[in-house]
This record gives C-alpha cells, sequence and structure tokens, in this order.
C-alpha cells in the first residue's frame, strides 16, 4: 500500500506541471540533452561495402538560438553521438547546424524538431576522419517549461578526409532529455 501511495504521489507531482506554457516560449533559448541511442554505421569503397549495426552509445545535444514565436524556436544545434563498435573501437558521429523546433500547441506538449549541417564521422584512434552532411529528425513532448523528453533520428553522409572515395555513413535512433532555458 506504502508503494502505491508513494507512485501515485511522485506521479501527481510529476504530472502538476505537465506542460509549459506559450508565453514561457519567447526570446532567448538554450538547451543541452543527454540521451541513449543505437548506432549503425557504413564503410563503403569502390564498390564494396561493409556495415555494422547495434552498437549503443550516448547522445549529447547543444543548442543556442531564438524563439521566433511561441511555436517555433530557430538555433544552432551540434549533436553527436559516441559508441563503440564490437571490436570496442570508439566512434564519434555528428551534426553540426541549423536547426528548429516546432511546438505544435501554444499550451505545451508535443513537439517537432529537425536540423541539417555538417555531418562529421570520427574514430577515437584518429585513423577515420569524415566530413559531409548530417541531418536530425525528432518528435517529443515538455514535461514542463525547462524539460522534454524526444525520440531522434540522425543521419551523417561523409567522405573520408585523406582516402578519395571513400565513404562513411551512419544512422543513430535515440531518446534523450533535454533541459531548456
Amino acid at each position: 500500500m506504502k508503494k502505491t501511495i508513494l507512485a501515485t504521489s511522485v506521479l501527481v507531482l510529476a504530472m502538476g506541471s505537465t506542460f509549459a506554457h506559450a508565453e514561457d516560449r519567447s526570446g532567448f533559448f538554450l538547451a543541452g540533452g543527454l540521451g541513449l541511442g543505437t548506432n549503425a554505421m557504413e564503410a563503403s569503397f569502390n564498390g564494396a561495402t561493409e556495415s555494422e549495426s547495434g552498437n549503443g552509445g550516448v547522445i549529447t545535444s547543444f543548442k543556442i538560438g531564438g524563439h521566433i514565436n511561441p511555436n517555433f524556436a530557430l538555433y544552432y544545434q551540434n549533436e553527436v553521438s559516441f559508441f563503440d563498435d564490437s571490436g570496442d573501437n570508439g566512434y564519434t558521429a555528428g551534426m553540426s547546424g541549423i536547426g528548429g523546433t516546432y511546438y505544435l500547441d501554444q499550451s505545451g506538449g508535443f513537439y517537432l524538431e529537425g536540423g541539417l549541417g555538417l555531418g562529421v564521422f570520427v574514430s577515437d584512434t584518429g585513423l577515420i576522419e569524415g566530413t559531409g552532411v548530417g541531418v536530425l529528425f525528432g518528435a517529443g513532448t515538455e514535461i514542463n517549461d525547462n524539460l522534454e523528453a524526444g525520440l531522434i533520428f540522425m543521419s551523417t553522409s561523409t567522405e573520408d578526409s585523406y582516402w578519395e572515395g571513400l565513404e562513411y555513413g551512419t544512422k543513430t535512433f535515440g531518446a534523450k532529455l533535454t533541459l531548456k532555458l
């Protein structure tokens, strides 16, 4: 019985400020997030392709910009996924560029986000360095005025900086919590 009362109390407190308010969405926008994801990577060279998927990792997020109106924020965005392959080699895949979040309802709740910019793929050893294009799509909900929970899909398509014709592609699916001002 005590567990039920405790669980109900926590739920009521958490839901007490379930939605953010549109009047709070104005001016400066700053957000940072942390989450977990699964990654797939592919390397292509002269028609030969090698791929690996199911590599778990950590996702970080940074956004700085402003609210255009109560339903839309425009910002610089940096999303990065850190993960290891099956051989315990470490990799970083990410996207830096312009991003935006559209809040579907002025009273708070669900949002859609997207980003487009420079994609990077780097190994921890420094032997692999690729740059190209990165895109991000996401959806989630505002838990309160300063916290969001969401799902993302990020994809990068990069070319190796040293080996002409060597291309890397990564796909990241993840869930993250974002703190915002």
